[in-house]
């Protein structure tokens, strides 16, 4: 975990918010309260949805991993289906 933390900020510099992903399947997760720079991440893919996800926090993994792993299912079977 502290590796992870550790990479955010190179992460983060990474991410140009001007760039499209063309129609790649995304789906950017945020929890309960309303981030808008999320909003702009799923902007990138003409494709891309935006989820807010009641009663979670921070680590919405941890709390909703239901629904994680719908949205992973969502996106591969989206994949799945421009072969």
């Amino acid at each position: 975990m502290a590796a992870n933390l550790e990479m955010l900020p190179k992460s983060v510099t990474q991410l140009d918010e001007n760039r499209s992903v063309g129609d790649l399947p995304l789906v950017v997760l945020s929890a309960s309260k309303h981030v808008s720079e999320h909003h702009l991440d799923a902007a990138l893919s003409t494709r891309g949805e935006h989820v807010l996800v009641p009663g979670t926090g921070h680590w919405l993994q941890l709390d909703a991993p239901e629904t994680v792993s719908a949205a992973v299912l969502r996106v591969v079977d989206q994949v799945r289906a421009q072969r």
